[in-house]
Protein backbone atom coordinates (compact mmCIF):
# COMPACT_ATOMS: atom_id res chain seq x y z
CA UNK A 1 0.00 0.00 0.00
CA UNK A 2 2.82 2.40 0.89
CA UNK A 3 4.54 1.77 -2.45
CA UNK A 4 1.29 2.44 -4.34
CA UNK A 5 0.76 5.67 -2.43
CA UNK A 6 4.27 6.84 -3.24
CA UNK A 7 3.78 6.02 -6.92
CA UNK A 8 0.47 7.88 -6.91
CA UNK A 9 2.14 10.93 -5.38
CA UNK A 10 4.88 10.87 -8.00
CA UNK A 11 2.34 10.62 -10.82
CA UNK A 12 0.36 13.55 -9.40
CA UNK A 13 3.58 15.62 -9.42
CA UNK A 14 3.90 15.12 -13.18
CA UNK A 15 1.45 18.00 -13.57
CA UNK A 16 3.40 20.33 -11.29
CA UNK A 17 4.15 23.80 -12.67
CA UNK A 18 7.91 23.52 -11.98
CA UNK A 19 9.74 21.51 -14.63
CA UNK A 20 12.33 20.41 -12.08
CA UNK A 21 9.58 18.70 -10.06
CA UNK A 22 8.17 16.98 -13.15
CA UNK A 23 11.66 15.85 -14.12
CA UNK A 24 12.47 14.42 -10.67
CA UNK A 25 9.12 12.64 -10.50
CA UNK A 26 9.68 10.96 -13.86
CA UNK A 27 13.21 10.03 -12.84
CA UNK A 28 11.88 8.40 -9.66
CA UNK A 29 9.24 6.49 -11.62
CA UNK A 30 11.94 5.18 -13.94
CA UNK A 31 13.99 3.96 -10.97
CA UNK A 32 10.91 2.15 -9.66
CA UNK A 33 10.33 0.51 -13.04
CA UNK A 34 6.83 1.97 -13.11
CA UNK A 35 4.51 1.51 -16.10
CA UNK A 36 1.29 3.01 -14.78
CA UNK A 37 1.75 6.53 -16.16
CA UNK A 38 2.18 5.72 -19.84
CA UNK A 39 -0.69 7.85 -21.15
CA UNK A 40 0.32 10.84 -19.03
CA UNK A 41 3.95 10.58 -20.15
CA UNK A 42 2.95 10.27 -23.81
CA UNK A 43 1.01 13.50 -23.43
CA UNK A 44 4.02 15.12 -21.75
CA UNK A 45 6.25 14.12 -24.65
CA UNK A 46 3.94 15.87 -27.08
CA UNK A 47 3.02 18.92 -25.02
CA UNK A 48 5.55 19.67 -22.25
CA UNK A 49 7.39 22.94 -22.91
CA UNK A 50 10.65 21.87 -21.22
CA UNK A 51 13.19 19.93 -23.31
CA UNK A 52 14.69 18.11 -20.31
CA UNK A 53 11.28 16.79 -19.28
CA UNK A 54 10.52 15.61 -22.82
CA UNK A 55 13.88 13.83 -23.03
CA UNK A 56 13.34 11.91 -19.80
CA UNK A 57 9.80 11.16 -20.95
CA UNK A 58 11.40 9.34 -23.89
CA UNK A 59 13.52 7.33 -21.45
CA UNK A 60 10.39 6.34 -19.49
CA UNK A 61 8.59 5.25 -22.65
CA UNK A 62 11.62 3.29 -23.90
CA UNK A 63 11.79 1.49 -20.56
CA UNK A 64 8.21 0.37 -21.12
CA UNK A 65 8.68 -0.48 -24.81
CA UNK A 66 6.34 2.34 -25.81
CA UNK A 67 8.68 4.45 -27.94
CA UNK A 68 8.55 5.50 -30.67
CA UNK A 69 4.88 6.36 -30.43
CA UNK A 70 4.50 5.55 -34.12
CA UNK A 71 6.78 4.17 -36.81
CA UNK A 72 8.76 6.71 -38.83
CA UNK A 73 9.15 6.43 -42.60
CA UNK A 74 12.82 7.26 -43.39
CA UNK A 75 11.73 9.09 -46.54
CA UNK A 76 9.80 11.57 -44.37
CA UNK A 77 12.77 12.42 -42.12
CA UNK A 78 13.82 16.05 -42.55
CA UNK A 79 17.50 17.04 -42.77
CA UNK A 80 18.64 20.48 -41.61
CA UNK A 81 22.14 21.94 -41.20
CA UNK A 82 21.00 24.52 -38.64
CA UNK A 83 19.26 24.60 -35.25
CA UNK A 84 15.47 24.90 -35.46
CA UNK A 85 12.82 26.92 -33.66
CA UNK A 86 10.23 24.13 -33.66
CA UNK A 87 9.46 22.43 -30.36
CA UNK A 88 11.61 19.29 -30.50
CA UNK A 89 13.12 16.53 -28.36
CA UNK A 90 16.70 15.34 -28.79
CA UNK A 91 16.96 11.57 -29.13
CA UNK A 92 20.67 11.15 -29.77
CA UNK A 93 23.67 11.93 -31.97
CA UNK A 94 24.03 10.23 -35.34
CA UNK A 95 27.37 9.57 -37.04
CA UNK A 96 27.50 8.12 -40.56
CA UNK A 97 30.15 7.53 -43.21
CA UNK A 98 29.58 7.09 -46.93
CA UNK A 99 30.70 4.06 -48.91
CA UNK A 100 34.33 4.60 -50.05
CA UNK A 101 33.66 3.24 -53.55
CA UNK A 102 31.10 5.90 -54.50
CA UNK A 103 31.60 9.04 -56.55
CA UNK A 104 31.36 12.38 -54.77
CA UNK A 105 27.73 12.99 -55.74
CA UNK A 106 26.75 9.43 -54.91
CA UNK A 107 28.53 9.73 -51.55
CA UNK A 108 26.46 12.80 -50.68
CA UNK A 109 23.25 10.94 -51.45
CA UNK A 110 24.49 7.95 -49.46
CA UNK A 111 25.08 10.23 -46.46
CA UNK A 112 21.52 11.60 -46.69
CA UNK A 113 20.09 8.09 -46.98
CA UNK A 114 22.02 6.81 -43.93
CA UNK A 115 21.12 9.83 -41.81
CA UNK A 116 17.44 9.29 -42.53
CA UNK A 117 17.65 5.55 -41.89
CA UNK A 118 19.37 5.93 -38.51
CA UNK A 119 17.04 8.74 -37.46
CA UNK A 120 13.96 6.65 -38.26
CA UNK A 121 15.39 3.75 -36.23
CA UNK A 122 15.67 6.08 -33.22
CA UNK A 123 12.12 7.30 -33.66
CA UNK A 124 13.21 10.73 -34.92
CA UNK A 125 11.52 12.65 -37.71
CA UNK A 126 14.38 15.08 -38.31
CA UNK A 127 18.15 15.45 -38.10
CA UNK A 128 19.44 18.94 -37.26
CA UNK A 129 22.80 20.68 -36.78
CA UNK A 130 24.27 18.46 -39.48
CA UNK A 131 28.03 18.80 -39.96
CA UNK A 132 29.13 17.10 -43.17
CA UNK A 133 32.52 16.98 -44.87
CA UNK A 134 35.12 14.73 -46.43
CA UNK A 135 36.61 12.14 -44.12
CA UNK A 136 40.02 12.87 -45.63
CA UNK A 137 40.74 15.82 -47.89
CA UNK A 138 42.05 13.75 -50.81
CA UNK A 139 39.34 11.08 -50.72
CA UNK A 140 35.75 11.09 -51.99
CA UNK A 141 34.41 9.46 -48.83
CA UNK A 142 32.18 11.69 -46.68
CA UNK A 143 31.29 11.66 -43.00
CA UNK A 144 28.43 13.43 -41.27
CA UNK A 145 27.14 14.01 -37.77
CA UNK A 146 23.82 15.42 -36.61
CA UNK A 147 21.25 15.42 -33.81
CA UNK A 148 18.31 13.07 -34.21
CA UNK A 149 15.23 14.90 -32.94
CA UNK A 150 11.51 14.37 -32.66
CA UNK A 151 9.70 17.51 -33.82
CA UNK A 152 6.52 17.77 -31.81
CA UNK A 153 4.67 20.33 -33.90
CA UNK A 154 4.29 20.29 -37.68
CA UNK A 155 7.54 18.55 -38.71
CA UNK A 156 6.76 19.33 -42.34
CA UNK A 157 7.14 23.07 -41.55
CA UNK A 158 10.64 23.42 -40.07
CA UNK A 159 11.55 26.91 -38.88
CA UNK A 160 15.32 27.32 -39.20
CA UNK A 161 17.15 29.27 -36.51
CA UNK A 162 20.17 30.68 -38.29
CA UNK A 163 22.77 32.87 -36.61
CA UNK A 164 23.99 34.70 -39.70
CA UNK A 165 23.29 38.05 -38.04
CA UNK A 166 25.62 37.14 -35.20
CA UNK A 167 28.37 36.15 -37.62
CA UNK A 168 28.01 39.37 -39.63
CA UNK A 169 27.95 41.47 -36.46
CA UNK A 170 31.07 39.71 -35.21
CA UNK A 171 32.90 40.30 -38.50
CA UNK A 172 31.87 43.97 -38.45
CA UNK A 173 33.22 44.40 -34.91
CA UNK A 174 36.46 42.63 -35.87
CA UNK A 175 36.97 44.87 -38.92
CA UNK A 176 36.29 48.03 -36.92
CA UNK A 177 38.52 46.82 -34.12
CA UNK A 178 41.37 46.02 -36.48
CA UNK A 179 41.11 49.42 -38.14
CA UNK A 180 41.46 51.13 -34.75
CA UNK A 181 43.93 48.51 -33.57
CA UNK A 182 46.38 49.05 -36.43
CA UNK A 183 46.17 52.84 -36.37
CA UNK A 184 48.36 54.94 -34.09
CA UNK A 185 45.70 57.17 -32.64
CA UNK A 186 44.25 57.62 -29.16
CA UNK A 187 41.44 55.10 -29.67
CA UNK A 188 43.55 51.98 -29.04
CA UNK A 189 41.56 50.79 -26.02
CA UNK A 190 38.28 51.21 -27.89
CA UNK A 191 39.70 49.29 -30.85
CA UNK A 192 40.86 46.50 -28.57
CA UNK A 193 37.37 46.29 -27.06
CA UNK A 194 35.75 46.09 -30.51
CA UNK A 195 38.21 43.40 -31.59
CA UNK A 196 37.59 41.28 -28.50
CA UNK A 197 33.80 41.69 -28.66
CA UNK A 198 33.74 40.83 -32.36
CA UNK A 199 35.84 37.74 -31.77
CA UNK A 200 33.50 36.51 -29.02
CA UNK A 201 30.31 37.14 -31.04
CA UNK A 202 31.75 35.54 -34.18
CA UNK A 203 33.04 32.45 -32.34
CA UNK A 204 29.79 31.88 -30.42
CA UNK A 205 27.73 32.17 -33.61
CA UNK A 206 29.96 29.74 -35.50
CA UNK A 207 29.88 27.19 -32.68
CA UNK A 208 26.09 27.47 -32.45
CA UNK A 209 25.49 26.85 -36.14
CA UNK A 210 28.02 24.26 -37.16
CA UNK A 211 28.95 22.59 -33.90
CA UNK A 212 32.59 23.06 -34.91
CA UNK A 213 33.80 22.09 -31.45
CA UNK A 214 33.34 18.43 -32.45
CA UNK A 215 35.21 18.68 -35.75
CA UNK A 216 39.02 18.57 -35.66
CA UNK A 217 39.61 20.66 -38.79
CA UNK A 218 37.30 23.51 -37.85
CA UNK A 219 38.37 23.31 -34.21
CA UNK A 220 41.96 23.89 -35.36
CA UNK A 221 40.96 26.83 -37.53
CA UNK A 222 38.86 28.52 -34.84
CA UNK A 223 41.53 27.89 -32.18
CA UNK A 224 44.21 29.42 -34.43
CA UNK A 225 42.08 32.52 -35.01
CA UNK A 226 41.40 32.91 -31.29
CA UNK A 227 45.09 32.52 -30.38
CA UNK A 228 46.22 35.07 -32.97
CA UNK A 229 43.58 37.57 -31.90
CA UNK A 230 44.42 37.10 -28.22
CA UNK A 231 48.13 37.59 -28.89
CA UNK A 232 47.44 40.80 -30.83
CA UNK A 233 45.05 42.04 -28.16
CA UNK A 234 47.44 41.30 -25.28
CA UNK A 235 50.33 42.86 -27.19
CA UNK A 236 48.38 46.03 -27.85
CA UNK A 237 47.17 46.27 -24.25
CA UNK A 238 50.74 45.90 -22.97
CA UNK A 239 51.89 48.48 -25.50
CA UNK A 240 49.26 50.91 -24.24
CA UNK A 241 50.12 50.28 -20.58
CA UNK A 242 53.88 50.51 -21.12
CA UNK A 243 53.44 53.62 -23.25
CA UNK A 244 51.37 55.24 -20.51
CA UNK A 245 53.93 54.27 -17.87
CA UNK A 246 56.82 55.70 -19.92
CA UNK A 247 54.89 58.91 -20.48
CA UNK A 248 54.23 59.25 -16.75
CA UNK A 249 57.87 58.51 -15.96
CA UNK A 250 59.00 61.11 -18.49
CA UNK A 251 56.69 63.73 -17.02
CA UNK A 252 57.92 63.02 -13.50
CA UNK A 253 61.55 63.14 -14.61
CA UNK A 254 61.02 66.39 -16.44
Amino acid sequence: MGHENKTGELISLLENERWQTRYKSLSSLIKQGDNSALEIVKKMLNEDENAHVREIAVEYLKLNNSFPLKSINPENVKLCRFPIKNLHTKLGIINVTSDPNLSENEAREDIKYKLKQKAAQLGANAVININCGKKFLLLKQFKAKGYAVLINDAPEMIQVEKSNKGILLGILYIICGLSYFLSNNTSDLFGTFLLGAGLVIFTVSIFEIKQYQKDKLYLTIITAIIIVMLILTIYKCLHILIGGYNQTYWNLSW
